[in-house]
């Protein structure tokens, strides 16, 4: 008999994949742009519902704290288009804490770069900057040199 608990952990896993096809369908553009924000659209409340489970349960279920890391990247684009800043802010510093709490570097550097571009959206240029710093000094430590380039340009544009 399944548990209250895998219920719901299948139930985030399950709309975390969604999101991520959801997202997929949205950079490939054209026709599947419709598809994609109709799909995000109409599951949005489960969406949110399978990250806020992650998010809860994340300090004391492993599976829970995965996909509270993941969360946030399996929409990446789609999100900056559909949900507001503040609550990219809550998503990203729950999945920047479990990335912490794994030591996984690239993951905190990930989150760390956007959380920096949601503070530049809600126009705190110097906060956004408290979070690009050390999204630099983690990417400078995995020679991750690709997204160090990326994020000299959102420091440019945080001091322009």
């Amino acid at each position: 008999m399944p548990t209250l608990r895998n219920s719901r952990l299948r139930h985030a896993t399950y709309y975390e994949a969604l999101l991520r096809r959801a997202n997929d369908l949205y950079v490939q553009g054209d026709e599947a742009l419709r598809e994609a924000l109709n799909l995000f659209d109409h599951e949005w409340p489960n969406i949110q519902l399978g990250q806020t489970w992650a998010e809860q349960h994340a300090q004391t279920d492993h599976a829970a704290a995965a996909l509270c890391n993941t969360y946030p990247d399996a929409g990446t684009q789609i999100l900056l288009l559909r949900q507001y800043a503040r609550e990219r802010i809550r998503w990203r510093t729950a999945a920047l804490n479990v990335a912490q709490r794994q030591s996984n570097l690239a993951a905190e550097a990930a989150h760390l770069s956007n959380l920096g571009l949601a503070y530049l959206d809600l126009g705190e240029p110097r906060r956004s900057l408290e979070y690009f710093q050390p999204a630099q000094e983690k990417l400078t430590a995995i020679g991750f040199r690709r997204g160090q380039g990326t994020l000299l340009i959102n420091i440019g544009n945080a001091h322009h």
